[in-house]
């Protein structure tokens, strides 16, 4: 029986794509170069911009080494602006999603998230969404990030949940057979109707 549900959020319970792109124009735009360069050499590519989802890597640092000319503070009150505004940051939200986790809290089930995010990100994701959920596991806080398997053991240590009791939601396959590997049930997320329908076979 499952006795906790365990949510990754980008993608999930916030689309976070949009916003994130909204922001990454206008960095490029400051570098002098398009969204799709700077996707490509600064975020998809770079194993640093990875450092920040464990707290390796400070945003100053790194602004400062990829552009040089232009100060750090420029690029952070773009994030500050757009990151900030919390009715663009809701527009994207999963509000289904966000009700299903809702509801299954009000069973009396706990529900956390576990997600790869940046450390310069958190206040955003705490305005905003974590309190949402009765426990977080965030990559930056504990220094590893999906697909490590020993992220997952981190679920432990919230409560006497025996793998077989926990139930994982992420959009990306890597990271549900990651979790599967350790004896944890795992859902991959498609869309709304999908996982609710999915979700129906645990009895939540």
């Amino acid at each position: 029986m499952v006795t906790t549900v365990v949510f990754d959020i980008g993608n999930v319970v916030w689309r976070f794509r949009p916003v994130f792109d909204c922001v990454f124009t206008k960095w490029a735009k400051l570098m002098g170069i398009s969204l799709r360069q700077f996707r490509l050499n600064y975020y998809e590519k770079d194993h640093l911009y990875c450092k920040f989802e464990t707290d390796e890597l400070k945003l100053t640092s790194w602004l400062t080494e990829i552009c040089p000319d232009v100060p750090p503070k420029k690029f952070l009150d773009i994030a500050a602006d757009i990151f900030g505004n919390d009715h663009y940051f809701a527009k994207y939200f999963n509000k289904n999603i966000i009700k299903l986790i809702l509801s299954i809290r009000q069973s009396g089930i706990s529900v956390g998230c576990l997600s790869n995010t940046e450390n310069f990100f958190y206040p955003y994701l705490k305005k905003n969404i974590l309190h949402n959920f009765d426990y977080q596991i965030l990559s930056w806080q504990v220094g590893l990030r999906k697909p490590d398997p020993r992220i997952f053991c981190k679920i432990f240590k919230h409560g006497k949940f025996l793998p077989s009791e926990i139930l994982f939601i992420d959009d990306i396959a890597i990271n549900i057979a990651a979790a599967k590997k350790q004896g944890i049930n795992g859902i991959l997320y498609r869309n709304e109707s999908q996982l609710i329908w999915d979700i129906k076979k645990y009895k939540l």
